[in-house]
């Protein structure tokens, strides 16, 4: 519905090789997990002006987990 504000666990590692010549090669690797959120309002929606936030329109249980990638090339010039 909306990005979740909750508490959250970030779990990263990430590895790097130095291939000569200058070149280089990065790779990474996030876990986010976020805890659960359960929203249930009586508010009616369009009380606050239309906007959803704080209102039924959004109720139930949210669940979200996140994995991030990344690889990098790299060269440096000396």
């Amino acid at each position: 519905a909306r990005v979740p504000d909750n508490d959250r666990n970030l779990f990263s590692l990430g590895v790097g090789h130095n291939l000569g010549d200058g070149w280089g090669l990065d790779a990474g690797y996030m876990y986010v997990s976020f805890d659960d959120r359960k929203i249930n309002s009586n508010v009616p929606f369009g009380t606050y002006g239309g906007d959803p936030n704080g209102t039924n329109a959004y109720n139930g249980k949210y669940k979200a987990h996140v994995h991030i990638f990344g690889l990098g090339v790299t060269k440096s010039f000396e």
